[in-house]
């Protein structure tokens, strides 16, 4: 069976119209438009990876000059050597800005890094999410009831195989309709 056929016996499954299954195939060309998106992308996860590791860097920059510039002032250690070098650096260019100034500025971009963790999720979406998007919308604009958790994701499924994401699982599709926020009814019991 071809793959624009998976899409429109997926899509008949929910709605046996040929206007919904028009209406599915125009989601595999925006999914395919998406998915290109995708592939040159980082996860999210190696994306919260890096913000961590940021922000680890950070912290122990912070840690590292706080601890340094407690201790009375004695250029012989080199934390105090390489500190008063910096400072001397930032007073040059900046002219009245100093390390403080620079630690300031340091922990301000570190209280940011959490914020970010939060909302990458929102912003975001993989194609796979914004598809489910598109396919929850297409039930409301039709006033269909939601259909079954696994009618809509072998749709979802259907939809990303015949756009070529050809390592699209059945359970990522499930996954992705989560993250997306869809909550379909589950299969009722035989």
């Amino acid at each position: 069976m071809k793959r624009s056929g998976n899409v429109a016996t997926a899509a008949r499954a929910i709605l046996d119209a040929d206007d919904f299954v028009t209406e599915c195939r125009a989601i595999v060309e925006r999914y395919r438009k998406e998915h290109e998106f995708d592939v040159g992308r980082p996860s999210v996860a190696d994306t919260r990876r890096a913000l961590q590791q940021f922000s680890r860097h950070v912290d122990a920059l912070v840690t590292w000059c706080e601890r340094a510039s407690r201790v009375e002032v004695n250029p012989s250690r080199p934390e105090q050597a390489a500190l008063l070098l910096i400072n001397a650096l930032l007073r040059a260019r900046r002219r009245q800005e100093n390390l403080d100034a620079a630690l300031a500025e340091l922990v301000v971009v570190a209280a940011v890094v959490p914020e970010a963790d939060r909302s990458i999720v929102r912003h975001y979406k993989t194609a796979a999410m914004v598809a489910a998007d598109w396919l929850q919308e297409t039930f409301k604009t039709r006033g269909l009831e939601s259909p079954t958790s696994a009618l809509t994701a072998e749709l979802l499924h259907a939809i990303a195989l015949a756009a070529g994401n050809s390592s699209m699982t059945l359970g990522a599709a499930k996954r992705a309709l989560v993250q997306a926020g869809i909550r379909a009814k589950k299969k009722p019991a035989d």
